[in-house]
C-alpha cells in the first residue's frame, strides 16, 4: 500500500511498523524510495534496540523522580531550555508555590522572580545581575554551593548542579534550625566557661 504512494508522490515514504521476527515483536522503520520510472525500493531498519533504550531511560527517569520526591530537601530540575521540568513537594512547600504554577514549566528566571516576590531569595542591590549570575550555573563546570539568608531569617543551603544535557538540578536545605542550635550550643559553652 505504501509503495504505490511513494512511486506516485516521487518522495521517500518513511514509517514505523510493528513486526514479528522469530516470534518476537519488534519495531522497524520501513522506507519506500521511488527509483525513477523503474519502481520502488524498500528497506527496513530495526529500531527495537533504540526503543528498548528509550524505555529503560524512561523507567530510570521515573525512578529518579520518585526518589527525589521522597527527599526532605527541596529539589527543582530545569531542562536545557531553562524551563522547569520537575519540583518535589518540599520545594513547593518551602517556597510557597502552587503545583499548578509549577506545572506550567516556567523558565528559570521566572522562578527566581517568583521566589523574590515572595521574599524567598537573598536581599541584593542588583537583582537582575544576581539572577544572571545564577543563570550561569547552567554552564558551570562543577556544582556550585552557596548560602541564602532570607528576609525572615531563614538560612538556606543552595546547590546548583549542572546536568550533562545542559539542564540544572537545584537543591535547597533549610539550615535555620541547625544554625540556631549551633548558636545556642556556643552560647551555653561560653556561659559555662565564664
Amino acid at each position: 500500500q505504501a509503495a504505490p504512494r511513494a512511486f506516485e508522490g516521487g518522495e521517500a515514504n518513511w514509517r514505523t511498523v510493528p513486526v514479528t521476527v522469530a516470534g518476537k515483536r519488534r519495531a522497524m522503520d520501513v522506507v519506500d524510495v521511488p527509483i525513477g520510472d523503474i519502481g520502488v525500493a524498500g528497506y527496513a531498519i530495526d529500531r527495537q534496540p533504540l526503543e528498548d533504550l528509550r524505555g529503560e531511560f524512561r523507567r530510570f527517569a521515573d525512578a529518579r523522580r520518585q526518589m527525589l520526591d521522597q527527599l526532605s530537601a527541596a529539589v527543582a530540575e530545569f531542562g536545557p531550555d531553562r524551563s522547569l521540568t520537575f519540583v518535589n513537594r518540599p520545594f513547593l512547600r518551602l517556597f510557597g508555590l502552587d503545583e499548578e504554577w509549577a506545572s506550567a514549566n516556567p523558565i528559570f528566571e521566572r522562578v527566581l522572580d517568583r521566589l523574590r516576590d515572595q521574599g524567598k531569595t537573598p536581599e541584593v542591590r542588583d537583582f537582575p545581575g544576581w539572577r544572571a549570575e545564577r543563570r550561569g550555573w547552567f554552564a558551570a563546570p562543577q556544582p556550585i554551593e552557596e548560602s541564602w539568608l532570607l528576609r525572615d531569617g531563614t538560612h538556606l543551603r543552595a546547590i546548583g548542579h549542572p546536568a550533562p544535557s545542559g539542564g540544572l538540578l537545584l537543591l535547597f536545605e533549610d539550615r535555620t534550625e541547625e544554625l540556631r542550635l549551633a548558636a545556642s550550643r556556643d552560647t551555653l559553652l561560653r556561659v559555662r566557661t565564664a
